[in-house]
C-alpha cells in the first residue's frame, strides 16, 4: 500500500499526512511503542477509579488467577496486537488455552499476556459507565454485582472507557487506514489447543 500521490507528495492516510502520522508514532513500525504510552494512561485512570472505591470501602474481587470475563471471541485492534507482538514475540509459537476461555490464558487461568493485554481486558471488572441516547449506561463484572450497587456509586469511582476507545480508535485508523479487529485467538491459528 503506498502513501504517496503521482507526483511522489505525501498522501493523507486516514485523513492523517505520513509527517505527523510518523511525529506521533502512529505507524506500523511504531505503534506498539505509542500503545504501550497510552496504556500508562489508561492504568492512570483505572488506578484513580480503585483508589476512590477504596476509599468508598470497596474492594474488588477480580486478582490473578480470576478469569471469569476471559472469554473465547474477544477481539482486538491490530494496534493492540502489535504490542502483544513486541512485548510477547514467542506467544503465538506456544500453544493457546482450550475454546471457551480466552487464548491467552495458562493452564492456571492466568493472562499470560497481561502487560500487554488489550484495552478492554484493563477496564473491565471495574464499574463502568457509557454515555448513551437515554442517559448513562452503568455496569460492572457479574461477580461484583451482589457486593457493589454499581447505580447508587458516584460519578468519580467510575471508569468511563469511552474517551479510551475513542482514542485507541483514532489511532488505529491513522495507524492502519481502518478500524479493524481480529481475534485473539488467530496468534494461535497453526496450533493445537490444550486442554
Amino acid at each position: 500500500m503506498t502513501h504517496k500521490t503521482e507526483r511522489g507528495e505525501d498522501k493523507p492516510f486516514g485523513g492523517i499526512s505520513l509527517a505527523y502520522r510518523e511525529a506521533h508514532g502512529l505507524t506500523p513500525q511504531k505503534i506498539a511503542e505509542t500503545m504501550c504510552a497510552f496504556y500508562e494512561e489508561v492504568a492512570a485512570m483505572c488506578a484513580r477509579v480503585e483508589t476512590q472505591l477504596a476509599e468508598s470501602g470497596i474492594r474488588l474481587k477480580c486478582h490473578a488467577g480470576c478469569c471469569a470475563c476471559c472469554q473465547d471471541g474477544l477481539t482486538m485492534t491490530q494496534a493492540e496486537a502489535a504490542v502483544i507482538r513486541k512485548l510477547y514475540p514467542e506467544i503465538g509459537l506456544e500453544v493457546p488455552h482450550g475454546a471457551g476461555q480466552c487464548a491467552f490464558l495458562d493452564d492456571a487461568g492466568k493472562c499470560r499476556i497481561y502487560e500487554a493485554r488489550p484495552l478492554k481486558c484493563r477496564t473491565f471488572g471495574l464499574p463502568l459507565v457509557w454515555q448513551g441516547e437515554s442517559g448513562d449506561t452503568r455496569d460492572i463484572c457479574e461477580l461484583e454485582a451482589d457486593s457493589v450497587d454499581v447505580q447508587a456509586l458516584p460519578s468519580h469511582a467510575l471508569c468511563r472507557p469511552e474517551l479510551a476507545d475513542t482514542k485507541l480508535g483514532i489511532m488505529e485508523i491513522a495507524t492502519f487506514g481502518a478500524l479493524k479487529r481480529v481475534s485473539m485467538r488467530s496468534f494461535f491459528e497453526h496450533k493445537k489447543v490444550s486442554g
